[in-house]
């Protein structure tokens, strides 16, 4: 049974953690926020409180974001679940690449070697004509130089 190759496990810079953390995280939460802040904000000012039919309006716009909600609650959480799983698959995926690797350059030198089977008749021939329309132009060559002497 073959064992994976280990991955080395690269030393945690804190500074780097601090930067992901000032640089990533806290501005994606932070706009998250403004984005859901200014979502209730909307529903809130929306409503109005004037009459009873601003009550049945909000009543509306709630089953109208509920969906919206929750679809890209959603969403989020299919990517979440997609970084991880990439970030898990990262460990094995350059194993089974190298050897999808081997293999393409393993039928890329089949192919060349074949190709070169196929074009070497062409080639010899192409030589011999060559050769022997070099012969016969020699050879006319000094068939004219004779008569010009």
């Amino acid at each position: 049974m073959a064992t994976s190759p280990s991955r080395p496990k690269p030393p945690v810079n804190p500074v780097h953690r601090s930067q992901v953390t000032w640089q990533i995280v806290v501005p994606m939460a932070l706009f998250g926020a403004i984005i859901l802040g200014a979502g209730i904000w909307l529903a809130v000012t929306a409503s109005g409180h004037v009459s009873q039919t601003s009550a049945l309006a909000s009543t509306s716009l709630i089953f109208i974001l509920a969906p919206i909600i929750l679809a890209g609650g959603i969403t989020f959480l299919v990517v979440i679940a997609g970084i991880y799983l990439l970030a898990k698959a990262l460990n094995i995926i350059p194993f089974y690449t190298r050897i999808a690797q081997l293999y393409i350059q393993r039928l890329g030198i089949n192919i060349h070697v074949l190709a070169d089977r196929l074009a070497a008749p062409v080639m010899v021939g192409r030589s011999r004509f060559a050769g022997w329309k070099k012969f016969w132009q020699q050879i006319r060559s000094l068939v004219k130089f004779k008569k010009e002497n």
